[in-house]
């Protein structure tokens, strides 16, 4: 395996998407004291940051980039900040392992480093496989039948009473969940998801995010796994934990008490205890030998037992919250590189964590941005005023749509104590 002692404690951030989470994630390492490069789409989020190395993400030559980008800084860890990025890497691992340049056995090793034993890549990023081997480790999950036919929705509604939830593979942020609440509903549903986007759609996706990488996803769409999934009543809940060789490291369990509309992630969270999630995750990671950071999504019903959900084999918003005292994960991070063997308790419960920049996103004028609890890192002045900027700026795509329909909207005022600390 790749010696992590030897070098200096340098993290690789991996992204594809245009979310927040990777600035937010380098944000709070580089406050560790721990140098950070990034391999992602430029973003006004990243920007802001000093970074010590930062590659731009082409999809088309991703494994070419991220290869030249490995071998010349030599990062410690690589960390992937979405679903798409882990898959890329997967892709990436498997003809590394196939090459018998030791640079690039190298490379494999420091794969497997960051995100665990490859025999298991295949049933951390399925949701269908992950719930089978909870099941047979006797980890308590919502009934969970394979959709993706109409047959298999019809022999699936046997078991599973609508309204339920239909699950796609390699969806994240929420996008590939949805509540259907009968067999026409799932059988549009699947009709969406086994097919790839529509021309004009991506060609819209490519004119708002600037980068062809839509149209390099049509172009290689393979329909997704998708699953029929039983809805648990209760409260989400979410477990992020830094993991190494199988061994949960740190981890912090959070309730979500605010989440942005249509199954978002979550913006206001509490620290939270629980015994059975604890257990239930040590199994899983132990399972799956897994190492680096990753998210373990639960429903807890209303006799506080938890199901679990899903598997993100990537770091997760809880991983990162900026208030040190609720979030071990990152301070945890620097020693488990340099020492093996090493835990960190939990935080204590109780208590609340107002996200930033996500409660902001949610709610410009949310009363909680206000509170002692919405941790923002005003040592970050640019990285503040990026993520306030984005918000309350709509983009050009937006701006040239809304005027098309002679609707310009228009710009939300600001808080005003997040104007005066804002601003340079």
């Amino acid at each position: 395996m790749v010696d992590l002692a030897a070098g200096h404690s340098r993290i690789l951030l991996v992204a594809t998407a245009l979310h927040a989470l990777p600035a937010t994630m380098a944000q709070r390492l580089i406050h560790a004291g721990l140098e950070v490069g990034v391999v992602a789409p430029g973003t006004r989020y990243l920007k802001s940051l000093p970074l010590s190395l930062r590659v731009g993400c082409s999809p088309r030559h991703f494994e070419k980039n991220l290869q030249q980008t490995v071998a010349a800084w030599r990062p410690s860890l690589i960390v992937p900040c979405d679903d798409r990025a882990t898959e890329w890497l997967h892709r990436w691992h498997a003809d590394l392992r196939a090459a018998s340049d030791p640079q690039m056995r190298w490379m494999a090793e420091l794969v497997e480093t960051s995100l665990g034993d490859p025999a298991h890549f295949e049933v951390a990023s399925s949701k269908s496989r992950l719930v089978a081997l909870a099941a047979a480790l006797g980890i308590r999950t919502p009934a969970s039948l394979p959709a993706n036919s109409p047959d298999e929705i019809a022999l699936a509604q046997r078991d599973i009473p609508f309204p339920a939830m239909m699950k796609s593979d390699g969806a994240f942020g929420g996008c590939g969940v949805r509540s259907v609440a009968s067999a026409e509903d799932a059988a549009a549903c699947l009709d969406v998801w086994r097919k790839p986007p529509r021309l004009r759609r991506v060609v819209l996706d490519s004119l708002r995010e600037g980068r062809t990488l839509p149209f390099v996803l049509r172009r290689d769409f393979q329909p997704p796994e998708i699953d029929l999934q039983a809805i648990i009543p209760g409260s989400p809940v979410n477990r992020a934990v830094l993991c190494q060789q199988g061994r949960v490291v740190a981890g912090v369990t959070v309730k979500a008490l605010r989440t942005k509309p249509d199954n978002g992630p979550a913006t206001v969270v509490e620290t939270f205890q629980h015994e059975q999630i604890e257990a239930d995750v040590a199994r899983l990671v132990a399972a799956l030998g897994l190492s680096g950071f990753v998210g373990f999504d639960f429903m807890l019903d209303h006799d506080n037992r938890a199901w679990l959900i899903e598997l993100n084999p990537r770091v997760t918003p809880a991983a990162c919250l900026f208030s040190s005292s609720a979030s071990p994960l990152v301070s945890a991070l620097g020693p488990s590189l340099r020492q093996s063997g090493v835990a960190f308790a939990d935080p204590a419960p109780g208590q609340r964590v107002v996200m930033f920049p996500q409660e902001f996103e949610r709610d410009p004028q949310s009363a909680l941005l206000s509170t002692p609890e919405h941790y923002v890192p005003w040592n970050s002045p640019a990285f503040v005023r990026a993520c306030l900027e984005n918000t309350l700026r709509p983009s050009l795509y937006a701006r040239a749509r809304a005027a098309w329909r002679n609707r310009i909207p228009p710009e939300p005022a600001f808080s005003g104590a997040l104007r005066e600390q804002a601003r340079p």
